[in-house]
């Protein structure tokens, strides 16, 4: 399961909490009309306060990533940077998208040191290992291709807070 730094999450906290996209479950709902979140519209929660909602969201996206590799957490942070025009924001949600990948990362390598001990044990059955190491070794290469090529900020360099 994955997390954030404690300050890098308490920032985020005060600035969404503090925004009107999280006063109330409408105004959060609408977010998710765009394209980079459609997939997650129906695990929006519903709350009663701002840092419920924030809390819930966050439980309900954090550990959810789309075929590209993207998190949705980030690509929540990223729209909303847009709809906000904060440049704070976007750069927030690239230092959230970077920890996100390598704690995936760390994950990934995990596994791959627990597939190798169940091979040395016999509890794994070699075609299967091999198959298997394969596939993690792609997605950790993936998260480091992906942690080397930084995107933009969300809303391109053209917008400021």
């Amino acid at each position: 399961m994955v997390s954030l730094p404690v300050d890098l999450l308490s920032k985020l906290r005060k600035m969404l909490t503090d925004s009107v996209v999280f006063s109330n479950d409408h105004e959060l709902r609408a977010v998710f009309f765009d394209p980079r979140l459609e997939q997650w519209r129906n695990q929006v929660p519903n709350a009663h306060t701002p840092l419920s909602r924030f809390s819930f969201l966050l439980s309900a996206l954090l550990n959810n990533w789309n075929t590209d590799g993207d998190n949705a957490f980030y690509l929540f942070l990223c729209v909303l940077s847009e709809q906000l025009e904060s440049r704070e924001l976007a750069e927030l949600a690239l230092e959230a998208r970077d920890e996100l990948l390598r704690q995936k990362i760390v994950d990934w390598e995990q596994r791959l040191t627990q597939l190798e001990k169940n091979l040395q044990r016999g509890r794994a059955k070699p075609d299967y290992a091999t198959k298997r190491r394969a596939q993690i070794q792609e997605e950790i290469q993936k998260c480091h291709i992906l942690l080397a090529n930084t995107p933009p900020l969300c809303f391109g360099e053209a917008k400021a807070s």
